[in-house]
């Protein structure tokens, strides 16, 4: 077992304080979401290539669970599967460990950092990583993706679901404040990387293979009155002329990157 700190960044400052929020936003994802049902799809497609055995007793990690609500799906998924939900906050593994309640003799739950996991090094079957990378640039994904890999064993998996740009060889970087959340009030920002497939080629070279499976939900996005990004991030664009949204816009707001480069905002996605 490796030692590990965890350091309070914006992310986490956002997380604790968006406390509530975040509980209702994974009590809904108790239903299965589109990306959920992707997700066991491509799990289907490797069962039946003979590439998963759906009843053999994996040892699953479940990185970044935040409500664990992935982990809610996958015990059923591989119900002879062992997990171990791992996350830095602490509100999120509490909301985790009652979602979980059912299943809790098969899990185990762990504060920590992906940056220095306290797992052991080729111990996992299987890895999954959800929502979770498009939160780093390059830079800080590269050694989570080595720590993932030193906790998988040969021929384990990583499934990891996140933004990617298939078509230009561009990396697209985009600021956010989300209003409908007290971590947008207070000001604080989040950000969202887009992955180019040369980026991620480097990322993963110490991988014998990855595919990218493009995600494209056949259903229309409402623009509701109540929350979210993925809702609002086109509908600020259209309305960039505005100088000014107040606190009932209900949206994140795109801005400019750090560095003062000229990146364009994403297309809204799930």
């Amino acid at each position: 077992m490796r030692e590990h700190k965890i350091t309070k960044d914006n992310y986490l400052q956002a997380a604790q304080m968006d406390k509530q929020s975040t509980k209702n936003y994974f009590a809904k994802s108790i239903n299965k979401t589109e990306q959920q049902k992707a997700l066991e799809s491509l799990l289907l497609d490797a069962i039946n290539k003979g590439e998963l055995d759906e009843s053999a007793p994996y040892r699953i990690a479940d990185l970044a669970c935040g409500g664990g609500t992935l982990s809610y799906h996958l015990s059923s998924f591989f119900p002879n599967a062992s997990f171990v939900l791992l996350d830095y906050n602490e509100d999120g593994l509490e909301l985790a460990k009652e979602i979980n309640a059912e299943s809790k003799d098969r899990m185990e739950f762990i504060q920590g950092d992906l940056r220095d996991l306290p797992l052991q090094d080729s111990s996992f079957d299987l890895v999954f990583c959800w929502g979770v990378f498009l939160i780093f640039n390059e830079k800080a994904l590269q050694p989570i993706i080595n720590e993932v890999h030193r906790i998988l064993k040969p021929k384990g998996k990583l499934y990891a679901s996140s933004l990617f740009n298939t078509e230009f060889d561009v990396d697209i970087v985009c600021d956010f404040k989300d209003l409908t959340r007290e971590s947008g009030k207070a000001g604080i920002w989040g950000r969202y990387t887009t992955f180019s497939l040369p980026t991620m080629q480097g990322i993963l070279q110490n991988y014998n293979a990855f595919t990218i499976h493009p995600f494209m939900p056949e259903i229309d996005f409402p623009r509701t009155t109540h929350r979210g990004i993925a809702t609002y991030s086109v509908k600020v664009l259209q309305d960039s002329h505005l100088i000014q949204v107040d606190e009932n816009f209900g949206g994140a707001f795109v801005g400019e990157t750090k560095s003062d480069e000229n990146m364009s905002a994403p297309p809204a996605g799930d």
